[in-house]
This record gives structure tokens, C-alpha cells and sequence, in this order.
């Protein structure tokens, strides 16, 4: 069965175009959705209010809350809705090359790659701010890596094969730590990756 590379559909917000963002009329439009796209996302990925403030620029505790219970009429800066897009971004590049759970699993654990040398890409985007999150995204999406299709597609499904050959394994080996098979998983994915854009 062929994996589609589907974008996921979030309301209120295109991957098609990236909406100009130096427009306040732009921005009051997209920030009440952004604000609920954001927060969804990082349900997803299990963070926790520390990092997801941080993914924010550090935003103050008071104002995230007033934001996640209240966005309705919240008119957020080009800063923070460049912040967020590049969460959804790197949201969206999860989830084409990764099946659930690791595409939500993925942003909160240790890799081994160079980028990151062992910490966790949340880590990596937390301490290194929005350039870091702009080469998170960039790692993550197929023009970035030098994949179009039919490497993307091809990749994706090599990827989404190991996962499942690898789980049907495990099953097998219940004394195997489950952090050691994810740690393979994702450092297969990464090489399938890599590889396949020639790095």
C-alpha cells in the first residue's frame, strides 16, 4: 500500500501559500486560529508549559493561559505567528514522513543525529530559538533534504515499512527496551532520509 504525502488539514491555516505576515489585518485574521493550531499541536506532542512557552519566544505564563483559554480577538505579532508557523511546519513534515505515534513522539525524543548530539529536538529548538526551530523545519522538509518525489514517496514508504517490521519484531522481544527500538526507529528514518538526499 503506497503512503500518501499528505499535508495535515488545520483549520484556519493553508500550507499552501505562507500568509504575509507583515499585514496587521494578516495577523488579526490568523491569530486566534494560530493560537489554537499551536496549542493542539503541542497537546500532541506532550510538552509541557515551560516548552511550549518557550517555542513562543519565552512568552510570560499569564499571557499563554489568557491566550489558550481566550484566543478569540487575541491579535498576535509577526514574531510569535513566525514561531508558530514554523511549529506547524515542522507538525507537517512529522506526519508525512512519520505514521502515528512518532510523528507526535518524535520533537521530545533523544537523537542521536548531528544536529541534535543526543538531546531531544524540543531541546535543540528551546535553546537555539527560532533560527533553531527554521532548521528543524528545514531538516524535516522534503525540499530541505532534497527529496521530491518519487524519493519522497519511496522514502516515506521504506520508513513506514521499517516501523511496522520493527514493531512486529518487538512484539516478539518484550524484553528489549522500548527507548532502544525508538531510538532505532528514528535513527532509520533519519538514515532513509539522508541517504536518499544524498548527505
Amino acid at each position: 500500500m503506497a503512503t500518501a504525502l499528505i499535508a495535515p488539514s488545520v483549520a484556519g491555516y493553508s500550507f499552501d501559500q505562507a500568509p504575509n505576515l507583515a499585514s496587521a489585518d494578516e495577523r488579526k485574521k490568523l491569530s486566534e486560529n494560530a493560537i489554537k493550531v499551536f496549542v493542539n499541536i503541542t497537546r500532541k506532542w506532550e510538552l509541557n508549559e515551560i516548552q511550549s512557552r518557550g517555542l513562543l519566544g519565552g512568552v510570560a505564563s499569564s499571557t499563554f493561559h489568557a491566550w489558550k483559554t481566550r484566543p478569540k480577538g487575541k491579535h498576535l505579532d509577526q514574531d510569535t505567528l513566525t514561531r508558530i508557523s514554523l511549529v506547524i511546519g515542522i507538525y507537517k513534515a512529522l506526519n508525512i514522513y512519520f505514521g502515528k505515534p512518532w510523528a507526535d513522539r518524535w520533537i521530545i525524543l533523544e537523537n542521536r543525529g548531528p544536529l541534535f548530539a543526543g538531546h531531544a529536538p524540543i531541546e535543540y529548538m528551546l535553546r537555539h530559538g527560532q533560527p533553531g526551530m527554521a532548521e528543524v523545519r528545514r531538516m524535516l522538509e522534503g525540499d530541505g533534504a532534497g527529496l521530491a518525489p518519487p524519493a519522497s514517496e519511496g522514502v516515506a514508504e521504506a520508513i513506514v515499512g521499517a516501523g511496522e517490521s520493527l514493531a512486529n519484531w518487538w512484539l516478539k522481544k518484550p524484553t528489549v527496551a522500548r527507548e532502544d527500538v525508538v531510538d532505532w526507529y528514528v535513527g532509520l528514518a533519519r538514515a532513509a532520509i539522508f541517504s536518499a538526499a544524498g548527505r
